[in-house]
């Protein structure tokens, strides 16, 4: 088995927390290596290549662990001097000889505290932790657009889940926020997982997304791959075109991504995926007993407690366009009344979560 080499010519993802796909990278071909080199110390699974049936690796040399830092995905493409390629049916042989990891998933709506906690978790002895590893993106959106491969998707899970959790006994992932219409996937896959929702009030949630995305929004030529992505994230947004005859405003959206990975949670949970909910606020009010809870509840250590505590005082996006210096060196206009009343208008529709403090 043979893993194809490419070599990286020139990076050109449109913006930073764009999704990982394959056309970030303008590649040319370099050869081959055995396969098994895609389990090597400083190489990691980047995305799928679902049109070519394959999976892709990033190469980032011995200087970067892509593990603990702000979002995975993002480490990697900044760290990246090559991919390789193995097709599905190589990445599953590869995954047939890994143990199953003890998996903790992170679902979120996003600007939550999630990256903090992603980031916290890694002061537990024995897990590594990764924020928003995009393969799991990928199949949420694979998903959502092709409902007719549910026997591909859940392999997918298990080998990506595998190869990811390869070099520690628990695996903590936390997901984007599109990530949360898997869940009933992954739980399937791996029953005995310990799976938390983060969330926040629904103005605070807009208000954060307004002031960290709002400046740095896809130009054309994104647009296409950014709106098959955010559709599957966003499943209401649709239907709520349809409905009004238009299409939503910009609040309007941020109101309706929200509102869709709320609505899958609340589903999710009716269904029986064991979440534990956590929200912002408890987080940053009382954030030691909130660790607590979900120490116990992912069966991890507490005498670990202090320690993660004591990674709140970072800035866990620092780095980043998202990060406090950056937001605050690029401030933006503050939402309008007429934005609070459009995001709390399409709420109302909702037939159960209905307002922006849901949950509280």
């Amino acid at each position: 088995m043979d893993a194809r080499v490419l070599s990286i010519e020139e990076k050109v993802a449109p913006l930073e927390f764009f999704p990982s796909v394959p056309a970030n990278f303008r590649v040319s071909e370099a050869g081959t290596v055995p396969a098994a080199t895609v389990l090597g110390e400083h190489v990691e699974l980047y995305c799928l290549d679902d049109a070519r049936g394959e999976a892709l690796f990033v190469d980032t040399g011995q200087d970067v662990d892509p593990a603990g830092a702000p979002f995975f995905y993002l480490a990697q493409y900044r760290a990246a001097r090559r991919l390789l390629a193995v097709p599905y049916h190589t990445l599953h042989a590869l995954a047939e000889d890994l143990p199953d990891p003890r998996p903790i998933f992170v679902h979120s709506t996003g600007r939550c505290g999630s990256t903090l906690l992603s980031r916290a978790l890694t002061a537990v002895p024995g897990v590594r932790s990764l924020s928003e590893p995009d393969v799991y993106s990928d199949l949420a959106m694979l998903r959502h657009w092709y409902p007719d491969r549910e026997s591909d998707y859940s392999r997918l899970v298990r080998s990506c889940t595998r190869i990811l959790g390869r070099h520690a006994p628990t695996l903590a992932v936390k997901l984007r926020g599109g990530a949360i219409h898997l869940a009933d996937l992954l739980q399937k896959e791996y029953p005995a997982a310990h799976t938390l929702f983060l969330y926040r009030h629904a103005e605070r949630w807009t208000e954060s997304m307004h002031a960290g995305f709002t400046p740095s929004l896809p130009g054309k030529r994104a647009l296409p791959t950014f709106l098959r992505y955010l559709e599957a994230q966003a499943p209401l947004l649709g239907p709520y075109a349809r409905r009004h005859g238009r299409r939503p405003t910009l609040s309007e959206s941020y109101a309706l991504t929200w509102l869709s990975i709320m609505d899958s949670y609340v589903t999710l949970s009716e269904a029986g995926v064991p979440f534990l909910p956590i929200r912002y606020e408890e987080l940053t009010a009382a954030p030691k007993d909130t660790v607590l809870r979900i120490l116990r509840w992912c069966e991890l250590p507490t005498d670990s407690v202090d320690a993660v505590v004591g990674t709140f005082a970072t800035d866990s996006q620092e780095g980043t366009t998202l990060s406090r210096s950056a937001r605050a060196a690029a401030p933006v206009a503050p939402l309008t009344p007429e934005d609070y009343e459009q995001l709390r208008a399409v709420l109302a529709e909702h037939p159960v979560v209905s307002t922006p403090d849901y949950g509280q």
